[in-house]
């Protein structure tokens, strides 16, 4: 167990929340977004060393002392900014939510020694889960596999590469696509592609994933293409689509 790793990880996932837009993490986001590091790491390398050793299933989901002392001493050293905010439920309960302070440097999850692929799935769960807690909580305990072999108060076993089937392990597919179409199809990824770049230059934020809001343009426009295009008999552009560019 290494504290200064796991408070670059604590920093680099608030960072990257902030990026997506969220006002902070709770303590309870916070520590499933830490495991999810951990899980995705597992399935990526096998010679991945865990942020922490003391994974276990804890009431109802993954739990780390480790890491939940982290947290606290980086709030009691400033490290971290804390407030106290009554929850939802209306019982009085109060929930810590950590941010990063004004004047620390923001670090990516990019520039972390992390195995490829992880930190744009953390980023994309980060955005998927931002107003959602609970669909966080039912990724975290039903579909991912330390907790779903999990017994209660026994350390989590976390898989390796071989568990999951990776992108990588997807067949290639084949599809026909004719000239005039294919011409359109570069110029609106192109048009996208400059797009995405501008709005990175003004927001000045991470990455949010593939499926951001000009990929979701670019394929309603790529719909219309084929529409349009559709039983055009010239000549056709083979191209093949590998899905592992998802994970790059």
């Amino acid at each position: 167990m290494n504290a200064t790793r796991i408070e670059q990880y604590i920093k680099a996932i608030l960072a990257a929340a902030e990026g997506q837009g969220s006002n902070g993490l709770s303590t309870t986001a916070l520590t499933k977004y830490l495991y999810l590091l951990d899980y995705y790491s597992s399935l990526r390398d096998s010679d991945y060393v865990q942020s922490t050793s003391d994974w276990i299933f804890h009431h109802f989901g993954p739990y780390s002392r480790k890491i939940d002392q982290t947290i606290r001493q980086m709030a009691d050293t400033g490290s971290l900014t804390m407030e106290g905010v009554e929850t939802e439920a209306g019982d009085g309960a109060v929930a810590r939510i950590y941010r990063l302070p004004s004047n620390t440097s923001r670090a990516s999850l990019r520039d972390l020694d992390l195995p490829r692929g992880v930190p744009l799935r953390l980023e994309t769960d980060l955005g998927r889960f931002r107003y959602d807690l609970r669909s966080l909580l039912n990724h975290v305990y039903f579909e991912t596999e330390p907790m779903q072999s999990a017994k209660p108060g026994k350390l989590l076993s976390f898989p390796g590469p071989d568990s999951e089937a990776k992108p990588e392990d997807v067949r290639s597919f084949r599809m026909q696509i004719s000239k005039a179409k294919a011409e359109r199809i570069q110029a609106l990824m192109a048009k996208r592609a400059a797009a995405f770049l501008k709005s990175r230059e003004l927001e000045e934020k991470p990455t949010r994933g593939i499926y951001d809001e000009h990929y979701m343009a670019f394929e309603s426009e790529l719909s219309e293409v084929a529409n349009e295009v559709d039983g055009d008999k010239g000549q056709h552009l083979k191209a093949s689509a590998n899905l592992s560019r998802l994970y790059e």
